[in-house]
């Protein structure tokens, strides 16, 4: 299924919002540095914003994958996603690493009154797959449905989680967490179609820690939704990784040290053949975004 441009020009339309040019500033962006005045927009979000950059929606493996949620058949026999987590005892320089970096879901932030005039939950999910031109049978639709039980499930133990479908809905949350003054937000640089890549860990950074920082995962969906949240024992870090032909890397990584009450089927317990308790890491996506109080 493709999610077409011309449907996000025709919400954009309906709701009378005017893309002039690159230059120009969407009102998305308006309220960004209306609520974030010194807070750079990573290029990551900038390039969701512009509904001419994203023609389909291009739904992927990696999202968010809830603590208490087991991992699919599908999730686990993916090399990209599996590549993704490391144990905390690896993360050290000099220690190599062989991520593929996936790409994100591809889609494009709607205006917040576009976006909260269309349904968002399983009840209405018939009504929100006949909206978009979903087939019920298809992959997208189970997509779909994945990411809106994520968004309506009970937070695990210690953490907190909120689902932003627009912009502005992200700044909102973010703000109320972590202030207004003084907030980095940070997306990972990641060269084009690297692929599976050897790299060696040139430096580390600590960014923060769970009270100073939060995560935000862009969600399988057509248009751009962010699942956003915090979790106890978390340490975030930037990631800078070498590879032998010169590729270089910033990666971002979280790393979860109070995993003893996490599902034993989790993802990261599986691929990493160990039980809750654990300190498991994982990198963060593409056009996920980490922010963290300075």
């Amino acid at each position: 299924m493709e999610f077409h441009l011309r449907l996000i020009l025709a919400l954009f339309s309906v709701v009378g919002v005017v893309v002039v040019g690159h230059a120009a500033d969407l009102p998305s962006e308006i309220y960004w540095k209306k609520v974030f005045p010194s807070t750079p927009m990573p290029q990551a979000v900038r390039e969701s914003l512009r509904p001419e950059r994203r023609k389909e929606w291009k739904p992927s493996n990696l999202g968010q994958q809830r603590l208490d949620f087991p991992a699919t058949v599908s999730v686990l026999h993916d090399d990209v996603v599996r590549s993704m987590f490391f144990l905390g005892k690896d993360l050290h320089i000099g220690n190599k690493i062989t991520p593929n970096f996936p790409y994100n879901a591809r889609s494009t932030f709607l205006p917040r009154h576009a976006a909260e005039s269309i349904p968002f939950s399983t009840r209405e999910l018939p009504q929100i797959l006949n909206r978009f031109s979903v087939k019920p049978e298809s992959l997208e639709a189970r997509l779909m449905k994945d990411t809106l039980e994520h968004c309506e499930a009970e937070p695990v133990p210690r953490s907190e989680h909120h689902c932003a479908t627009s912009l502005e809905a992200m700044v909102d949350y973010v703000a109320s967490k972590l202030g207004k003054k003084g907030v980095n937000a940070l997306s990972p640089v990641i060269p084009k179609d690297t692929g599976a890549m050897q790299y060696t860990v040139s430096r580390l950074t600590v960014l923060g820690n769970d009270d100073s920082s939060l995560a935000c995962h862009k969600s399988n969906y057509p248009y751009t939704v962010f699942f956003c949240h915090t979790q106890a024992s978390t340490v975030p870090y930037a990631v800078s990784l070498l590879a032998s032909d010169g590729t270089r890397v910033t990666a971002l990584a979280t790393c979860h040290a109070d995993t003893s009450q996490w599902n034993p089927k989790y993802i990261g317990f599986q691929v990493l053949k160990v039980n809750p308790g654990a300190t498991v890491c994982h990198f963060l996506g593409e056009h996920d975004v980490l922010w963290v109080r300075k």
